[in-house]
């Protein structure tokens, strides 16, 4: 047995396909008894509204692409965790792709993500190089970069939401320091994440 469609509803119902749609979008020009009618009915068999018609229609899809490196990452998941609630309490759903560090897959994830529409995104780029944000620039598709804290774009208006990773490695290095150690190393990622710079900025500022 397929999906129940709107048209299923307003048959078993008894009623047009326009009432039928007007009760379940919530307009006001149903009566009461018809509407009461209409979603015990839809209820009944288990209507769910399709979502990609919907889209079609409005141009808008109520769905926001996340790509980040790993969630299974303790810091990604919490991330997320915050991403879902936010997005669920606005009416939203979140798509999710894992980029594994990898620039050919973030690029991917970009390309999937606005072929199915979004209506933005969240990204963690791999800073391997930026070509793929300034086509979502080019594109017009709204994005916020998360967790990395790009200076050159900040001219650009470009939206970045980051830790303070200057501060955070001071506060770890100044830690080491207080417990007495002399010989403190910085252990980094790739020379071009800014997370790992701002964080080595910080290492040496405790330092001094």
């Amino acid at each position: 047995m397929g999906y129940i469609t709107l048209k299923d509803v307003a048959k078993q119902a008894g009623v047009s396909l326009s009432a039928a749609s007007r009760a379940l979008n919530g307009r006001q020009d149903v009566s009461p008894e018809t509407r009461k009618k209409i979603e015990e009915t839809a209820k009944k068999l288990g209507y769910v509204p399709n979502r990609f018609a919907a889209s079609l229609k409005f141009q808008k899809t109520h769905t926001i692409g996340v790509i980040i490196e790993d969630n299974a990452n303790p810091f990604w998941a919490e991330v997320l965790k915050g991403v879902e609630s936010q997005a669920q309490e606005k009416g939203y759903q979140i798509i999710l792709a894992n980029t594994s560090r990898s620039y050919e897959r973030e690029v991917r994830a970009i390309q999937t993500l606005i072929q199915r529409r979004v209506d933005g995104l969240l990204i963690a780029p791999n800073q391997e190089k930026y070509d793929d944000l300034f086509m979502i620039r080019n594109l017009g598709v709204p994005f916020v970069i998360i967790g990395r804290h790009i200076k050159e774009f900040e001219p650009m208006g470009i939206p970045m939401v980051y830790s303070d990773e200057v501060d955070g490695g001071y506060r770890a290095t100044r830690h080491l320091i207080e417990r007495g150690c002399k010989k403190i190393a910085f252990v980094g990622a790739q020379p071009y994440n800014t997370a790992s710079i701002e964080r080595c900025e910080g290492y040496k500022m405790a330092l001094k």
